[in-house]
């Protein structure tokens, strides 16, 4: 599952987007899941232009009750969004490289049938689409655990500028929390610089724990972590994701 190129930018620059594709009703979830996280994953790989064009190609599998959360909702600031099947990251040094292999000739006659497949008959469409710039507030990144989107919309009385101050004082804040960070080993802003088919939201907060224990802490922190966001996000207009990462590239 790749992104979709607009025009060719006028200078080279790297890129990160990140998708989040949604099951249609009545379809197999686990099925879907499936396919997307895994077969389509190793499909894009097996295209040559794609094979050297990530740093980090990332499925995140959507977790809940049935495979491996036992309470999704219970460490989450945000109602989860019941439909979404997975966290789809793309990060890569070439902005330009990407949207030229998006016009290969093996991707068009082997990977876009398959997408549109997707789009057509397992998704309610085609997934929504951020175009993002990361800020790392502490840690680095660890293979396996679990991680946490929160998908945050800032709230409309609050300006854009004053929604980012907070955001960072808020990350700073946390980084200097002992309790948060005994549970919390990794957080990351990753900035919404546009957002397409649905992608109406501010910032993608990323957390990683380990494992549902780790899930379990991070629950008991959720209230005071939500008060402090409530100062300036939009909690309606916000969802949450708790996924478990299936790495391609690292």
């Amino acid at each position: 599952m790749t992104a979709t190129a607009h025009t060719e930018p006028d200078r080279d620059d790297p890129f990160k987007t990140v998708l989040v594709p949604r099951l249609a009703p009545g379809r197999d979830r686990a099925d879907a899941q499936d396919r997307i996280v895994t077969r389509h994953g190793r499909l894009v790989l097996s295209v040559p232009a794609f094979q050297s064009l990530f740093s980090r190609y990332a499925m995140n599998r959507v977790l809940d009750g049935t495979n491996g959360v036992p309470d999704p909702a219970s460490p989450t600031l945000y109602t989860p969004d019941a439909a979404a099947l997975a966290v789809v990251e793309h990060v890569g040094p070439s902005r330009r490289a990407y949207l030229r292999a998006r016009e290969d000739p093996d991707y068009l006659a082997r990977v876009r049938p398959e997408e549109e497949y997707l789009d057509r008959e397992l998704l309610t469409g085609r997934p929504s689409l951020y175009d993002v710039r990361s800020e790392t507030v502490f840690g680095a990144p660890e293979p396996g655990g679990i991680r946490i989107f929160d998908f945050v919309r800032r709230r409309a009385d609050v300006p854009a500028d004053a929604f980012f101050a907070a955001l960072r004082a808020d990350g700073d804040r946390l980084g200097r929390d002992t309790e948060y960070r005994s549970v919390v080993t990794h957080r990351v802003h990753d900035l919404v610089v546009e957002g397409l088919r649905g992608a109406d939201h501010d910032v993608i907060v990323q957390t990683r724990v380990d494992g549902p224990e780790g899930l379990r802490r991070l629950a008991r922190l959720r209230e005071r972590l939500r008060a402090a966001q409530a100062e300036y996000a939009d909690a309606d207009g916000s969802f949450s994701l708790v996924t478990r990462e299936h790495l391609l590239v690292p």
